[in-house]
């Protein structure tokens, strides 16, 4: 029942926030122009994603509260939602280097990997990668053969 409240409660605040969003964006004119590469034809308010990503991770918090998400969740998940929505929002604002903004989205997603204990290896053919690991073993083929 608590899933529910809380999935209902999600919506309908990130409904509302929305709303204040985009009434302050058009008051800030940050609007988003439509150009050959738009998927709009009409000046879009931007910044509406940061009102979804807060409420996600005030749900997230409440979550990690009552025990219901793990302490190595809750850090991955609410630090690196924040720095991407962090730096999403600053970017509707004024115009951020693609250069910062990837460096950004890339420290969210080593923050998140550290506090959900790194990556499994990635099996590349007989090799697997792993971080700043290559190494080799033995993987049957269909037949049952090594190969």
């Amino acid at each position: 029942m608590l899933d529910w409240l809380l999935l209902g409660l999600v919506l309908i605040s990130s409904c509302a926030l929305t709303g204040i969003l985009r009434r302050y964006a058009i008051k800030q004119n940050m609007l988003d122009v439509p150009n050959v590469r738009s998927s709009h034809s009409v000046p879009t308010p931007r910044g509406g994603g940061f009102s979804i990503v807060m409420t996600c991770l005030c749900a997230t918090l409440f979550l990690f509260i009552i025990g219901r998400v793990p302490l190595d969740a809750f850090m991955a998940l609410f630090g690196g939602g924040l720095l991407v929505a962090g730096i999403g929002f600053w970017d509707d604002h004024c115009h951020i280097p693609i250069y910062l903004r990837i460096s950004i989205h890339f420290a969210a997603a080593a923050w998140a990997l550290v506090w959900l204990g790194g990556f499994p290896p990635l099996p590349v053919g007989k090799t697997y990668l792993g971080p700043g690991l290559v190494r080799t073993y033995n993987m049957p083929c269909a037949a049952g053969l090594v190969a």
